[in-house]
C-alpha cells in the first residue's frame, strides 16, 4: 500500500481528497494546523509548514512516503497579506527541500482555478497566462512555480 502525506488535509479539497485516497486503499497522513484532524486519515501531523513547529515529526513521515500531495495554503485576507505570503510561499520551498532530503518519489502541487484569473480563452490549457486577483491566489501561482522549479 502506498503512503501518501496530505498537506492542507483539513481544508475542503483535502478533506475529499483524503477520502477518495482512503476509499482507494491509500495510507495517507494528513498534515494541518488545527489541533485534530477533520478528514479521514490513518495519522495526523499538526503542522506550520513555515515554521519549525513539527518538522521533525514530518521528516519522519516523509521518509516512509512515497508521494506528497500538497494543498495547503493560508486563505486569510487583508491585513494578513505578508503573513499569507510567507506562509504559503516559505512554507511550500521548505516542503520542497524536506522532500529532496527524505528522496519523497513524487511530488504534486494543487492550486484551484481562480490562480489564473478571469479566463480569456476556453478549453483552459496549461499555457493559459495566470493573473491572480488576491494574494492568496498569487501565492498558489507561486507555489506551482516552486513545484515546478524543483522538478
Amino acid at each position: 500500500m502506498s503512503r501518501v502525506l496530505l498537506t492542507g488535509s483539513n481544508g475542503f479539497i483535502g478533506t475529499h481528497v483524503s477520502s477518495h485516497l482512503s476509499a482507494l486503499g491509500y495510507d495517507v497522513v494528513g498534515v494541518g494546523r488545527r489541533s485534530s484532524p477533520v478528514a479521514r486519515c490513518s495519522s495526523y501531523i499538526q503542522c506550520d509548514l513555515a515554521s519549525q513547529n513539527g518538522r521533525t515529526d514530518l521528516a519522519k513521515e516523509l521518509a516512509k512516503c512515497d508521494v506528497v500531495v500538497h494543498l495547503a495554503a493560508d486563505m486569510r485576507k487583508a491585513p494578513y497579506e505578508i503573513e499569507v505570503l510567507e506562509t504559503n510561499t516559505k512554507g511550500t520551498q521548505l516542503l520542497l527541500e524536506l522532500c529532496e532530503e527524505m528522496e519523497v518519489d513524487s511530488f504534486v502541487q494543487l492550486s484551484s482555478l481562480p490562480v489564473i484569473g478571469h479566463p480569456t480563452c476556453v478549453p483552459i490549457k496549461e499555457d493559459h497566462p495566470a493573473k491572480p486577483p488576491t494574494i492568496y491566489h498569487l501565492t498558489k501561482h507561486m507555489q506551482e512555480l516552486l513545484a515546478n522549479y524543483a522538478a
